[in-house]
């Protein structure tokens, strides 16, 4: 690695999160952790090796058929359930039967032909249903639900391992829409008891749902931006769960020099010095997923002191001031970590969500990992 600019990644703190969260849940409760697009961007081979060779979860959650595919041909072995729907052509449905994952569908078309392919094959395929209990993507309509159960649970060549939903505001402080969700789920599950189906795995907390909502008749739970150890939405209560931030993304000073007051900066000369100043430049920018809003708004850390990022943030590189002070090249520079400036910072100088913080980080940025 010549560019010394990395996410620093513990997947113990992962590990410790995930084990919080469960026993918020109830110890009984199985856990599907999501790693999609790259375990919000903390690599999906890696996290996934360490929770399965630490047995800390019981089934993966992607988004895509090639993320499960990746995941397959890096050698793991967990359950992997496809989160997202497919277009149910012949070669996606030969992937989920040729990898051995499980499929989320939404009505009986798409499960009939993974039957139609399976039974050819000599293979049985495991689904889940998804209910639209108010999200309003994916997933059938709460009415409707029982009766495609059925159907789909009669298919020859299916396993209709599970039946899930979505919570879109579980995080904000006005419960009575998720509260109605989970009736509603939990009315669902007793119209398909009643018709003489059982299905093994029920799932719909996601990570606010956990802390907030105790729901006794699901099974599972999905605990995903709160497993890498940061806040749903910004500001929320916590509930009393304590997590710990799992990246930091870290670069270094490149140059230096003295640049005297009066002295407009970078892109667009929207930063004047006020002061004779120190002005180092940072090997990192928004090609490597710091955000061009950033500009002349964020703060940096060295050596647990906080400097300003001034002038444009620029695809390659940024500018901080030090004002007096001096560092040597390859002084370390955090730009988020656990303490002072966080990903919730970040998220909130840029008027965004911790989610899309982490994803943003792009693959030029190396991940290093620590256990």
């Amino acid at each position: 690695m010549f560019r010394k600019t990395f996410a620093e990644i513990d997947l113990r703190a992962i590990g410790n999160n995930i084990k919080v969260l469960k026993q918020k849940a109830g110890n009984d409760k199985k856990i599907l952790l999501p790693v999609k697009a790259d375990a919000y961007g903390h690599g999906i081979v890696e996290v996934s090796r360490y929770v399965e060779k630490n047995s800390l979860i019981d089934m993966l959650g992607v988004a895509t058929l090639d993320e499960g595919i990746e995941l397959r041909n890096a050698g793991i072995r967990l359950p992997i359930l496809v989160l997202g729907l497919i277009i149910p052509n012949e070669e996606s449905i030969q992937a989920i039967l040729d990898y051995d994952l499980t499929q989320v569908v939404a009505n009986i078309l798409l499960p009939t032909k993974i039957s139609h392919l399976a039974r050819l094959k000599g293979k049985k395929a495991r689904v889940h249903l998804k209910v639209d209990t108010g999200m309003g993507r994916i997933g059938c309509r709460p009415e409707d639900a029982a009766e495609i159960a059925v159907d789909v649970a009669s298919l020859e060549s299916i396993q209709l391992e599970g039946i899930c939903t979505h919570f879109p505001v579980a995080d904000e402080e006005d419960t009575a829409f998720t509260t109605r969700q989970i009736k509603t789920f939990a009315n669902i599950l007793i119209q398909v008891e009643k018709q003489g189906i059982h299905i093994p795995l029920r799932h719909s907390s996601n990570s606010a749902g956990i802390v907030y909502f105790q729901d006794e008749t699901v099974n599972m739970i999905r605990p995903g931006i709160m497993s890498y150890g940061y806040f749903p939405a910004p500001g929320i209560d916590l509930n009393g769960v304590k997590l710990e931030p799992a990246m930091s993304l870290k670069s270094c000073i490149i140059f230096s020099k003295r640049v005297s007051k009066g002295v407009a900066l970078s892109y667009g000369l929207t930063y004047t010095t006020p002061a004779d100043s120190n002005i180092a430049t940072i090997a990192i920018g928004y090609g490597d997923g710091y955000s061009r809003s950033l500009s002349n708004r964020a703060k940096v850390i060295i050596r647990g002191k906080t400097y300003p990022v001034v002038g444009r943030v620029t695809m390659d590189q940024l500018l901080i001031n030090l004002g007096n002070d001096d560092y040597p090249l390859g002084e370390e520079v955090t730009l988020f970590g656990r303490e002072i400036v966080t990903i919730n910072t970040i998220a909130d100088w840029t008027g965004t969500i911790s989610y899309e913080v982490t994803c943003s980080i792009s693959k030029r940025v190396p991940r290093l990992y620590k256990e």
